[in-house]
């Protein structure tokens, strides 16, 4: 399955009901929050949200004052991001395109980018993911900064849970999670139960595991500068096998 066929499957109208958990507004504005001082944002800066999902930190991000624009290719994600800017009244710009190939526009234009909740990795080739990092320093100043956070492969291959199931908005999931070594990707398959009595079998959402030598390795080979390599949003360090996540901390050269 290609990638653009997961993508439009997965990350419809449903994924929302289905990761309601992420749309919690406390967990939203702390972790724009803890993005915002990561980057260190200062007033008026643009701030590039790739992919933004559905918004919810660039939403935050937006209502403190920040220039954000967000990128996606999700069209459902996306008419949500705009419909709770309008709602809000507040000025931020949502634009529909893939992040392998930012409008020209965008390039050279925002002080900051960052890339959340595993967002980097979706591609088969490594150069296609490489090539994400690329257009976020494209999209970069001279001196812009850039956060890239994701899942920490060797955490996950040391408390691996084959399946689970959790209560999203309205229905029941179970995920299914493998790992595929021959391509070193992590596979999430759910079957998901909705309490109208609706019945949905995902697509296989693949992700690729990169450890953090691969990443750093990456990162510079895009012509980033990295700064700081940490465990979480908030900078807690970096422990190989005990951090779930692990975020990338860099800036583009002068």
């Amino acid at each position: 399955m290609q990638p653009q066929d997961w993508f439009d499957e997965t990350f419809d109208a449903d994924y929302l009901a289905i990761y309601a958990a992420t749309r919690d507004p406390q967990r939203a504005e702390r972790e724009a929050w803890e993005i915002a001082r990561a980057l260190d944002l200062r007033a008026g800066n643009a701030v590039l949200d790739c992919p933004c999902g559905f918004g919810r930190h660039a939403l935050v991000l937006a209502k403190a004052g920040y220039l954000v624009t967000g990128v996606d290719r999700s069209k459902p994600f996306l008419e949500h991001a705009r419909a709770e800017a309008a709602k809000n009244n507040l000025k931020a710009e949502f634009v529909e395109a893939d992040i392998r190939a930012l409008p020209a526009e965008l390039s050279g234009r925002f002080d900051a980018a960052y890339s959340a909740f595993t967002s980097f990795g979706f591609f088969d080739s490594d150069a296609e993911n490489e090539q994400t990092l690329r257009e976020l320093a494209r999209a970069l100043k001279p001196g812009g900064r850039v956060l890239v956070e994701l899942v920490n492969h060797l955490w996950v291959l040391t408390h691996f849970r084959a399946k689970s199931w959790f209560r999203g908005e309205n229905c029941l999931v179970l995920e299914d999670v493998s790992y595929d070594w021959k391509c070193d990707q992590i596979v999430n398959k759910r079957e998901v139960r909705f309490d109208d009595g609706r019945a949905r079998s995902l697509p296989a959402f693949r992700v690729r595991a990169y450890r953090p030598a691969d990443l750093l390795r990456m990162a510079e080979a895009a012509g980033l500068k990295v700064n700081d390599f940490a465990g979480g949003y908030d900078g807690r360090a970096f422990e190989a096998l005990e951090s779930p996540r692990m975020v990338l901390l860099a800036e583009k050269a002068k």
